[in-house]
């Protein structure tokens, strides 16, 4: 009974190494094989559409733009001009 057991290891084991022979292993295919990128169609008017939101867009950005040029800077604060700030602290070395 052993030796059967034994008998019918060694053949499973003699066919999975001769079937692991027979494939070849560690090889890889580098050759370079160019494809067209996949495409997927547009329909024209999606097209359209994303191309008027382009529009719409870059326009309101050219008008934010336009805008914040226009409004006048914001004016420095009064109490913190040069003559000031000098005159706090010449005050504060003399203490």
């Amino acid at each position: 009974m052993k030796t059967l057991l034994l008998a019918l290891l060694v053949l499973l084991g003699s066919v999975a190494l001769a079937t692991a022979q027979a494939k070849p292993s560690g090889q890889l295919d580098l050759e370079y094989k160019p494809r067209t990128p996949p495409l997927q169609p547009v329909p024209p008017r999606k097209l359209e559409e994303d191309t008027n939101q382009a529009i719409r867009e870059i326009d309101r950005q050219r008008t934010n733009q336009m805008m914040r040029k226009a409004q006048p800077a914001p004016s420095q604060r009064p109490d913190l001009e040069r003559d000031v700030t000098q005159g706090v602290q010449s005050r504060g070395l003399r203490r």
